[in-house]
């Protein structure tokens, strides 16, 4: 495993990224960095270093369709459309998915309508860049037992550092909105699969 240290002084724009004897300038960091954190260092392996090639979700997303994502085929999540900020997912409401009241299981609502939430964010953010979630929060509006699901996504504002969806799942068939969903992002410069450990 090599190890390369990444380093920026207080107030300072750029940063540069030590491997072995090959150092790389950035004009932004790899990372979001603070003065409070002024060393960081990379565990990386020499296979991922600096693989700029390395698709992000959204271009799997265009390249392998549901495919892409390994909760897609679990849900049986089809795609419906994405972009500019906006995604919608549908899904069939299987036997399996109920809970013991014959209901579809809370969280399955929220799942979904998570996926589209975060496919819309992909398509506002650079290739490459990551999220991660911080805070969700749905309201149940009515319970259902059968039928085909559509969940919609959007992005209500989107920072340097974080970002705010909102989304609805509603039946397929007549548009009746079942649950609504809140949640706010954390945003992540591009990922070159280094590990980051904090010393």
């Amino acid at each position: 495993m090599n190890t390369g240290t990444l380093t920026a002084s207080s107030g300072s724009n750029s940063s540069a990224f030590d491997h072995g004897h090959l150092r790389i300038n950035c004009a932004n960091p790899c990372v979001p960095l603070q003065a409070t954190y002024p060393l960081i260092r990379f565990k990386c392996s020499s296979s991922a270093r600096l693989d700029r090639s390395k698709m992000g979700y959204i271009e799997k997303i265009r390249s392998k369709g549901s495919s892409a994502n390994p909760f897609f085929l679990l849900m049986g999540i089809e795609l419906v459309s994405f972009g500019q900020g906006v995604a919608k997912l549908s899904m069939d409401v299987r036997p399996d998915m109920l809970n013991g009241a014959g209901w579809l299981q809370g969280g399955l609502f929220t799942a979904l309508c998570d996926e589209a939430m975060a496919l819309a964010l992909f398509t506002v953010l650079d290739s490459g860049a990551g999220i991660a979630t911080i805070s969700e929060s749905t309201s149940y509006l009515q319970g259902v037992k059968s039928g085909r699901l559509t969940a919609t996504g959007r992005v209500i504002k989107k920072g340097r550092s974080f970002a705010f969806t909102e989304g609805e799942v509603s039946r397929s068939d007549n548009g009746d909105m079942l649950s609504q969903t809140k949640a706010s992002f954390a945003l992540f410069a591009e990922d070159y699969g280094m590990e980051r450990s904090k010393i």
